[in-house]
């Protein structure tokens, strides 16, 4: 293992949506395109969270409860927008939902539908727990994002009385106090939950590293920072090498994934540029100065990248594409 390692983790920095290829302008990105040209590709979980399902051994939605229980699930505020045959799902970065709102659709929601349903609220994030959840196929909600509702809700056994409990949930929040206040404030509503999960990954690839420090602020980094027993987690502000001293450093950006979440293209071009810059340009010259040992990188693509100072010499090697369409 690398003593110096710096994993950066970047959702949607490879994979974009295919409802963005067409007059998509992609953006010059010349500290990403210089890590991948030699790089080492290896797979890892498929989807968004590969760095979450390599480092720890639980779902994503027991890593932010801190628990094994497998009727947990993630539940994401989203508005269901009338399309031309079915509901659109737009995920909570449309939604944009405070922490005061969530916790009061938790108590009605508990209120409501206890002991069928509790939701609990970690770190600005809903959980959900249902006995009805278990051994179900989830679509997580960025990959349901900007497509029809009933071809994403979930299968399996159980899966006609959890269709049945959205229902009511909806049925709940459109009367609530929440979306009335929203309303009035000209904000769009929050139409219902959308429950998924994804299950860990084991033995995809390597042992994950126990890092020294990590960088960032979604609620499944200091999850993660809470599993491996770190408890340094701070903003990231731009890349320096001497922040790896011995050991690995994780960072977390996520711009390019709220930008896209929101279906604004033009903030995700400019995340890009500004992550390339700050972060990735430094990173592969630090990396080639022989400060810092390996690069690893999780684009949300279903790959991991590690660059090394050797890979430099790997001359054979095919100068690998900078940006992939197909999320």
């Amino acid at each position: 293992m690398s003593d110096r390692q710096v994993i950066f983790n970047i959702p949607a920095m490879l994979a974009v949506p295919r409802r963005f290829q067409r007059g998509v302008e992609l953006p010059g990105l010349p500290g990403l395109a210089r890590l991948l040209a030699r790089s080492s590709r290896y797979t890892c979980a498929p989807g968004r969270h590969g760095l979450y399902h390599d480092a720890a051994e639980r779902s994503l939605a027991e890593l932010l409860a801190g628990e094994s229980n497998p009727a947990l699930c993630l539940a994401d505020p989203v508005l269901l927008q009338p399309g031309s045959d079915d509901l659109v799902v737009l995920g909570p970065a449309m939604v944009a939902a405070d922490d005061a709102e969530l916790a009061s659709i938790r108590e009605a929601v508990n209120e409501h539908f206890a002991p069928d349903l509790a939701l609990s609220l970690v770190d600005g994030q809903l959980l959900a727990r249902s006995a009805l959840f278990r051994d179900l196929h989830f679509t997580p909600t960025w990959r349901a994002q900007g497509h029809g509702a009933r071809e994403a809700l979930p299968s399996g056994a159980q899966a006609g009385k959890v269709h049945a409990l959205l229902n009511e949930v909806q049925m709940l929040l459109h009367q609530h106090a929440v979306n009335r206040q929203r309303e009035a404030r000209g904000q769009a509503p929050i139409s219902s939950l959308w429950f998924w999960n994804e299950q860990a990954a084991r033995n995809v690839h390597r042992d994950f590293p126990g890092p020294q420090e990590l960088l960032g602020e979604s609620a499944l980094l200091a999850a993660l920072a809470r599993e491996l027993g770190s408890t340094q987690v701070r903003k990231p502000g731009s890349f320096e090498a001497d922040l790896v001293d011995q050991g690995s450093l994780v960072i977390e950006l996520d711009a390019a994934v709220v930008a896209l979440d929101r279906d604004d293209i033009a903030a995700w071009q400019e995340a890009l540029q500004d992550i390339d810059s700050r972060w990735l340009q430094p990173a592969a010259a630090a990396l080639a100065a022989g400060r810092i040992d390996a690069v690893d990188l999780y684009a949300g693509d279903g790959q991991y990248y590690r660059a090394r100072p050797s890979d430099r010499w790997k001359l054979w090697r095919r100068r690998r594409p900078t940006l992939l369409f197909g999320e």
